[in-house]
């Protein structure tokens, strides 16, 4: 490749790259810096020593000549089985925590949840097994890990290539606007005390989605079913008492069965659950919410305010505040 076409390839990547690191609410971009084959000098995290391991190259994304955000991309034998396990042990040893699915899957664990394996379906023929099989042979294996003490994220990329080693795409952020933050953040408000809410075996549910602020949450859901109000009222209040709710108060009957109750934690917390029988013969509409009494008297931050929360994070980001990761380590 010639002088002239190495440099514009350079130059063509350096402004791709941030695209996919825009800032959040603010609308700038971040610059992205290029080392092909290399580590970043200022990479706030030791790499596990694996022998063997190929450097690709890096990207560092900075706002105001800061470091905010970095990409290492490595070739490194072995499959995504045998090493995750040693990326997960040096990961947690430097103050990283790995997620589990409800994180990854969006920031309110509690709430109604289908159960999948309830749903009724097919078995596939061996054909279509063999091409499933076959595709998540080839999968990426992902893993997120948040900052034990801050908001930053590390997320872990590992893709088989076929005949060689394992890609490991490793990305850290230092802004923390993700689900680590997200989650940093409900732990803190009444959604953290909305347990997990699941169907009957018999009962198909679509949960349809909730959300609040810090001193307000609910959760919301169809179930496809005839039974009773009353029952699937029952059903729930039952997974609520065994969260450590109280009832005070309800009543079961058909069109609409609900119920109030007393939620531990502090501030103190109301609850409410409500089952109503819809206009469809065969559809049941489901609604548990929380609230403080801040919240009931109009205090609390509301749903603006909270996310006016994520967007003053980020402000603060680009004034210069100190970032809450671990602190940075020299890279082996």
């Amino acid at each position: 490749m010639q002088p002239a076409e190495e440099s514009g390839l350079r130059e063509l990547a350096t402004r791709l790259l941030p695209t996919k690191r825009s800032k959040p609410f603010e609308g700038g971009l971040a610059q992205a810096q290029l080392w092909p084959g290399q580590l970043p000098t200022d990479l706030p995290l030791t790499l596990p020593p694996l022998p063997g391991t190929r450097t690709v190259g890096s990207v560092v994304y900075t706002v105001a000549g800061e470091s905010s955000a970095w990409t290492v991309v490595l070739d490194v034998p072995g499959t995504p089985a045998d090493l995750l396990p040693r990326w997960e042990s040096a990961l947690t040893e430097q103050g990283w925590q790995p997620q589990d699915r409800a994180v990854l899957l969006g920031p309110q664990a509690g709430g109604f949840q289908t159960e999948f394996a309830h749903i009724p379906h097919q078995e596939p023929s061996p054909e279509i097994q063999a091409q499933l099989a076959q595709r998540r042979a080839g999968a990426p294996t992902h893993r997120l890990f948040c900052a034990t003490a801050g908001s930053g994220s590390i997320s872990l990329e590992l893709t088989p290539q076929p005949g060689g080693p394992t890609m490991v795409r490793v990305e850290v952020d230092r802004e923390g606007i993700g689900a680590c933050w997200v989650q940093a953040e409900l732990r803190e408000s009444v959604a953290a005390r909305l347990p997990r809410l699941t169907p009957p075996p018999t009962v198909l549910l679509l949960p349809a989605g909730g959300g609040g602020s810090d001193e307000r949450w609910s959760s919301e859901a169809t179930a496809m079913t005839d039974q009773p109000a009353a029952a699937l009222e029952a059903h729930f209040a039952a997974q609520l008492a065994a969260a450590g709710w109280t009832r005070q108060a309800g009543h079961a009957a058909d069109p609409l069965s609900w119920s109030a109750w007393t939620v531990p934690g502090d501030p103190a917390a109301q609850g409410f659950l409500y089952v109503r029988t819809t206009a469809a013969p065969d559809q049941r509409y489901l609604v548990v919410q929380l609230e403080t009494a801040a919240s009931a008297a109009g205090g609390g931050m509301s749903g603006i305010q909270f996310t006016n929360r994520i967007v003053g994070h980020s402000r603060r980001r680009q004034q210069g505040a100190p970032a809450n990761l671990p602190p940075l380590a020299e890279p082996t």
